[in-house]
């Protein structure tokens, strides 16, 4: 049987957090009996706010490695959003969201126990409550989104799939 290759995934994460130094940590990714698979995940803060994130992914393809590392980190930052009650938006490139990009004047300050405990819990909940995690997806957006009536109705959607 052929080895998947394992890949670096970059991603960035724009809101009003930072670390202090870098973190590094590895979560076990999807469950798989006698075979699981282990991601490796570095984090820096970045000095305007936010977060620098390499994520390892094991896939066939760029494409696939790409979105597997997209769906695993979303989960952690769901949850993660909805513990400190910040916007956090995974960005796929350095660029903001926004143009009118402007520097986040204060930061919430995540520790190391925070953010693993968002991959645990985000871990628990794909296997026992997945509905609500895509419920805190919804929350997410909420929080980071400018447009009001895109802001009502996530937050109106992560009500619903909870109700």
């Amino acid at each position: 049987m052929l080895e998947v290759p394992t890949w670096e995934v970059d991603l960035f994460v724009d809101g009003p957090v930072t670390l202090r130094g870098r973190f590094s940590t590895t979560q076990q990714k999807g469950f798989r009996p006698g075979n699981p698979f282990y991601s490796h995940i570095e984090m820096i803060g970045v000095p305007s706010g936010g977060l620098r994130t390499t994520v390892t992914a094991r896939a066939p393809d760029e494409q696939l490695a790409f979105e597997a590392a997209v769906v695993f980190f979303g989960r952690m930052l769901d949850v993660l959003a909805f513990r400190i009650d910040r916007p956090l938006f995974l960005s796929l490139t350095e660029q903001a969201p926004r143009n009118d990009r402007t520097r986040h004047n204060s930061r919430r300050i995540v520790g190391r126990q925070e953010i693993e405990g968002a991959f645990r819990e985000a871990d628990d909940l794909v296997m026992t409550q997945p509905p609500f995690l895509r419920s805190l997806g919804w929350y997410r957006k909420g929080l980071y989104t400018e447009d009001p009536l895109d802001k009502f109705l996530a937050f109106w959607n992560a009500i619903e799939i909870v109700a």
